[in-house]
Formats: C-alpha cells, structure tokens, sequence
C-alpha cells in the first residue's frame, strides 16, 4: 500500500493527543478546546456553547500549546495549563476574562489534573513532580483580609507567649530564698526545669516576632510588584506575577513516576457525600449524591466520609494503585497531612 505523501502532514495531525473539556453543569454547558492553529496562537482556547450550538469566544490563554483544559461543576471557569506546565491561568465562562494566575513551579513539568472544588475556592493541581498544589481562588481584597487575619493570629500566639514567660517568671521569684536564682546550675529548686520553660517561651515568641515581621514585609513588596507591573510588557510582569501555591500535598515514594488525579473534597458546596471504608489496606468506595450519604457497613475503620460543610480534603489516586487523603487548614494553608493510605489493588 503506497500512500500519498501529501497526506502525511494531515495524518501528522490526526495523530496528536486531542484536547477538549466538556462542563458538568446542564445550565453553563460549554465545550472548550484549541482551534486550528493556522492563522492563529497554538495557545488560543475557544469557548464553544453546547446548548445553542455556536462559538462565543476564543482568547489566548498561553504562548505555548494547551495540555490541559477543565471547567468548574457550575460551568462559570474554566482552568488551562501548557505544556510547560509552569502557569496555571483561570477564565471567566463565556466572557474570556483572566480572573487568576498561579504559579506551580519554576521548571517544566506535565500536569496530570486540574481540577476545582465545588464552592469555587480552591484549585489543586498535581503533575509528574511528587507535589500537588492547591491554590485559593480569592481577590485581592479577601487576600488582604486573610493576611490580617493571619497576623492577628501570630499576634494573639505572641501575647500568650509572653504571658506563659511572665508566668513562669512570677512563680519562680515567689519561691526565691535570697539572692537571684541561676537557671543554668543544677540546684535543687528545679532551676533547669524553669530554664526550659523560660527558653520554650522565648523561642516561641521569637518565632511569632519573625513570622510577623516577614509578613508585615511580604505585603508591602506585593503592593509594589502590583503596582510597577502595570507600566511592564506583559512578558516581564509575567515573570512574578503570578501567585504561589496556597497549600501543598508530597506524594508518598511509591508514587512517584506514576500518572495520578488530584481533586478537593468537603467544605462548603452543592450537598454531596463521598464515604471511604477501609478495611486493613483494603478500600470500598461509594458515593450517594443528594446529601444521603452511603452505607458503609458495620466496620467503619478508616472511614472518611466528606459532605457539604465538613472537612476539607485533598484526594489523591495514582496508577500505582493507592488512594490517598490529605487534611487541607483552609485558613493558614501549608502543607498538607497524609491521613489515610488505601490499595485499591488488594482483594
């Protein structure tokens, strides 16, 4: 069989990974993927509307070609990633405004899965690195706030801080005989016992005065970059503008290499349950939508059950065979804490 060369170039085409989203939500149905790449951005993303079956907008969501595309449960975002992997960009549905800009990474990495909890708060990504980050969809103004919030916090821990030192200060001079008391000897007071105390406490408020100090930093240095970025090229403000992650999950060992999807559950959202038994390393999954819940049996160890308003978590299930869950702090962040571990390959 002898084929045409002049269809090698198209048979190139047929040949490459297709790229398409489809949103969940019967009201906000749109489908999203990259349009022809002749006359146009291989990053270019058009919006297709699915119900009046017409194309509402194609914007530029990267210089370089789309690997990832996925909209919100409620159709209102959608989430790219390029094949570099280094920038995560959110639009509003239909209108093409780029609501959000996160940084995962400074090197090239192929991400795995996007995916977006079901308030429209947070955004977690994970790739073929052994982080999954978690980012918080939150303006300018909600993010200030937070960092006050923060610091009140950090305040609050120095001021308790202080008063255990004073505390422990008081109750070693009443019980003083004469003379100044000498943390450092070996006497039979306890005098080491209270210099521990004394040295904890100091620690701890030289810590919350650091952490203080830093953020009262950050904020100011973040009001600038906002500020001399609207007189910078696009391609120079891009460099630092997007933000970091707002909390971090590492993926045990043995996952590493392997293809893996990310998402958030819990919190709040549209009533859903997702319940989890373990028995031993051994995992049964059932999921009752419409605020039901499902039966998990009688032995219900390791049970993880996640519904509207409870407890946000990060869920994690690699091609190795194991699925993981992460307990998420929505208001500080960080990293994330490993709570179970199940196989999904055990009989």
């Amino acid at each position: 069989m002898v084929l045409n060369p002049n269809l090698y170039p198209k048979l190139t085409e047929l040949l490459l990974p297709a790229l398409c989203a489809l949103s969940p939500s019967s009201e906000n149905c749109y489908l999203a993927y990259p349009p022809s790449t002749s006359g146009g951005s291989s990053g270019d993303l058009l919006i297709f509307d699915a119900i009046n079956l017409q194309a509402v907008n194609i914007l530029q969501a990267h210089k370089s070609a789309l690997s990832h595309i996925v909209f919100s449960f409620d159709g209102s975002l959608v989430a790219t990633a390029s094949d570099k992997g280094t920038v995560i960009r959110v639009f509003a549905v239909p209108s093409g405004q780029k609501l959000f800009q996160f940084r995962r990474g400074t090197y090239n990495a192929n991400i795995y899965s996007i995916s977006f909890d079901l308030s429209n708060k947070y955004i977690c990504v994970s790739s073929d690195t052994d982080t999954v980050h978690i980012f918080k969809l939150e303006n300018e103004a909600e993010r200030r706030d937070r960092e006050k919030r923060e610091a009140k916090r950090k305040s609050l821990q120095i001021a308790a801080a202080a008063a255990a030192s004073s505390s422990v200060a008081g109750s070693s001079n009443s019980g003083q005989t004469g003379g100044g008391i000498d943390f450092l000897s070996n006497s039979p007071a306890g005098s080491p016992a209270l210099a521990s105390s004394s040295l904890d406490s100091a620690k701890k408020m030289l810590g919350g005065f650091v952490g203080t100090g830093l953020a009262a930093v950050r904020s100011p240095l973040a009001s600038a970059t906002s500020a001399v970025s609207s007189f910078l090229p696009n391609t120079i403000t891009e460099l630092w503008e997007p933000q970091r992650d707002f909390a971090f999950a590492k993926l045990p060992q043995e996952s590493k290499g392997f293809q893996n999807m990310c998402s958030i559950i819990g919190g709040p959202g549209p009533s859903s349950s997702t319940t989890i038994t373990n028995s031993g390393r051994n995992a049964a999954f059932s999921s009752d939508y419409g605020g039901g819940g499902g039966g998990g049996g009688d032995d219900d160890d390791g049970m993880v059950e996640s519904q509207s308003g409870g407890p946000l978590q990060l869920v994690v299930v690699s091609a190795c065979g194991f699925f993981y869950t992460y307990s998420i702090d929505g208001e500080v962040g960080g990293e994330c804490v490993q709570q179970k571990e199940f196989s999904l390959l055990d009989d």
